[in-house]
């Protein structure tokens, strides 16, 4: 899957120009994804042990941070990726929705 999304993160970054972050994008997003998905790991795996039963009460809950994540990952990216005067807002917005936002649509409509 990731290199699914940086095949597609360089694509759309050459039609809009932007082909000198892809890079930079590429490697915040990897680095973020793990962090996350490890602290959610550990906290899952801690908890399990205390009380396994947590899970059949949290399950209608369990999209909750990732959708946090991912809402913040992107304001995060845009921000920092956000070089002064020379680029179009609209093109680094319109890159990291279809890089970012459009397949956190599509997997929330598979998981529900």
């Amino acid at each position: 899957m990731f290199y699914f999304k940086f095949i597609l993160m360089v694509m759309v970054g050459n039609m809009l120009n932007l082909d000198k972050l892809v890079d930079v994008l590429f490697i915040k997003i990897i680095q973020s994804s793990y962090l996350f998905y490890v602290a959610i790991f550990l906290l899952v795996f801690m908890l399990s042990f205390n009380s396994p039963m947590w899970l059949n009460s949290v399950k209608s809950f369990f999209l909750v941070p990732f959708l946090i994540f991912y809402i913040a990952r992107f304001l995060v990216l845009y921000f920092v990726s956000k070089p002064p005067g020379t680029l179009i807002n609209l093109y680094l917005f319109s890159y990291l929705c279809v890089i970012e936002i459009i397949p956190l649509i599509i997997g929330i409509k598979f998981a529900l």
